[in-house]
């Protein structure tokens, strides 16, 4: 008995022992597999990171490279629009620059996409004044509404609460998009902007008595490159882009836009946002022609005008020349900083990706240099094709003043001048 008790305890232990056996042989290959899965999932992480940089990189080189020769068409357009010349020709030379500038709505809207879908997107978070954003907006489409016989009203439902905190700028994008669509469908009749509060939740209604949209079509109007139907594309023009930017953003901020319609009855779409009271703050007065213009006459002839692109030299100088300031010209940051030392203008216009040395090391250079010699501050704007908010901040660490993405206008570049003579004048 004792003899088959042993071998019944030890058949017992063997086939434990082998059942520990598979079992510890299925924990390892489940280790490994788990090891071997993380490190899939470790390179996957840094490969979707690589493709994500270069796709950035490559968002960033082509925003440079297109709006390079896109300043160079549209600066030398409004040259060539200041002289001049016979009706057909001027009418010839607005077709071209409508066309430009049509394009650099396009790139504006495909990079606004691309950095929306790769979480690029950086919100800034400020007071502001609702009321007086939507009168800008307004302000800003009522030519385009006046030449189609459409009225432009606005109702606030705000009361005494029109400072909110939120991404200014971007809220102005979306009600530009929504206004300018409820424009271009409407054919007759009026637009009207309303602002009310439900719970704690603003929203902002544009209403239009246009073509509508139909039932089957409205799940779509907010996906890229999408409109009602592919008849309005060809009649009314546009990418589609707008809409669906439109909401990226809204959701981005925490908000949704929804959308109402009737076909042949017009459209309500309806902007919702989180609503987070502001601060009122002292805004500053608006620069208008005359005040710029004084500006201009208080300051001395001289502008460092830097750029190693011949068409934008050829641009800058003209824009330059016919708002009465003396321009001389350096091709790069070597030159930049060896004029700025021989004949101290009173402001310098800086491009950044030059050659021999950039904008950036020319600028720090030229900081170093009236730090040493005790010399009074000189403004330096950046005038680069690069208008990526990372790129603007580069600029203003490396000593810059402003930013002024290119492609930009004579209004665009004496409005930011302007600005830094009042303000030097002020602190002066």
């Amino acid at each position: 008995f004792a003899g088959g008790a042993l071998l019944v305890f030890i058949g017992l232990l063997l086939a434990d022992t082998r059942r520990v056996s598979r079992g510890l042989n299925e924990l390892l290959t489940r280790r490994h597999t788990m090891d071997h899965l993380a490190t899939q999932r470790a390179e996957a992480l840094r490969e979707a990171e690589h493709h994500s940089q270069a796709k950035s990189r490559f968002l960033a080189t082509m925003s440079h490279e297109m709006r390079t020769p896109l300043h160079g068409m549209l600066g030398l357009l409004e040259v060539l629009n200041q002289r001049p010349r016979e009706a057909r020709e001027a009418e010839e030379l607005a077709l071209i620059s409508k066309s430009g500038k049509h394009l650099l709505e396009l790139i504006n809207d495909v990079l606004d996409i691309s950095k929306i879908e790769n979480s690029n997107l950086q919100l800034e978070s400020r007071d502001f004044d609702l009321e007086l954003l939507i009168e800008d907006v307004l302000a800003m489409q009522m030519a385009t509404a006046y030449r189609k016989g459409l009225h432009l009203r606005s109702f606030s439902g705000l009361g005494e609460q029109c400072w909110m905190v939120g991404d200014e700028a971007r809220v102005k994008q979306v009600l530009i998009n929504l206004v300018g669509n409820a424009i271009k469908f409407t054919g007759e009749g009026e637009i009207s902007v309303s602002t009310r509060f439900q719970e704690n939740t603003l929203q902002v209604v544009v209403r239009d008595t246009g073509i509508g949209v139909p039932a089957s079509a409205q799940a779509h109007i907010f996906e890229a490159f999408t409109q009602a139907d592919g008849s309005y594309t060809r009649r009314y023009g546009g990418t589609g882009l707008g809409l669906s930017i439109s909401r990226k953003l809204a959701r981005a901020m925490g908000g949704d836009i929804s959308c109402e319609s009737t076909l042949g009855a017009g459209s309500t779409f309806t902007l919702s946002l989180p609503w987070i009271p502001g601060t009122p703050q002292a805004t500053a007065p608006d620069l208008t022609e005359t005040v710029q213009q004084r500006a201009f006459e208080r300051i001395s002839k001289r502008v460092l005008l830097v750029d190693d692109n011949d068409v934008n030299l050829l641009v800058g100088e003209s824009m330059l020349s016919h708002l009465g300031l003396t321009v001389s010209v350096a091709r790069d940051g070597v030159e930049a900083v060896q004029s700025f030392l021989s004949a101290r203008p009173d402001f310098i216009l800086m491009d950044c990706q030059m050659p021999v040395m950039d904008g950036f090391a020319a600028t720090r250079e030229i900081r170093q240099a009236e730090q040493d010699r005790k010399l009074l501050r000189v403004p330096i704007i950046a005038v680069s094709a690069s208008a990526f908010k990372e790129d603007r901040d580069k600029c203003f660490a490396a000593g810059m003043d402003a930013h002024l993405a290119k492609p930009f206008g004579e209004a665009d570049l004496k409005r930011v001048m302007a600005v830094h003579v009042l303000s030097r004048q002020a602190s002066a």
